[in-house]
């Protein structure tokens, strides 16, 4: 989904856009798995880590609703989001994304089947 059509669906989700975001949070995942791999609570942190890589993609595309509601096509084509310096701006968003994946990601679902429902 390109963000000229983000107006008009902003709830589906194309297999591409699941797959590289989950990608991104299966990365993720093993990170936290290898970091943790010693650590007395490894089987808590890697079952959580599992759940926030699954639904990953769900709060990505959450937050992404409501920042493209907000914003104008024109924020996201210029100035300091497309520098170097943006790319650790990036990187504390997708940990963003990724710690608080399970809220976000079953809001969006819920609020995904809520207007699933409504639509029937």
């Amino acid at each position: 989904m390109t963000l000229a059509h983000a107006g008009e669906r902003l709830i589906d989700m194309d297999r591409n856009y699941f797959l590289k975001n989950l990608a991104i949070g299966l990365v993720m995942f093993f990170i936290c798995a290898f970091i943790s791999r010693a650590d007395d609570n490894a089987e808590v942190v890697f079952i959580v880590a599992g759940a926030n890589a699954l639904l990953f993609p769900f709060a990505k595309r959450a937050v992404e609703n409501v920042v493209f509601r907000y914003t104008r096509k024109g924020f996201w084509s210029s100035g300091p989001v497309l520098t170097g310096a943006a790319n650790g701006g990036y990187t504390l968003v997708y940990g963003f994304y990724f710690a608080l994946a399970i809220p976000i990601g079953l809001l969006f679902l819920i609020s995904l089947y809520v207007k699933r429902k409504a639509a029937m």
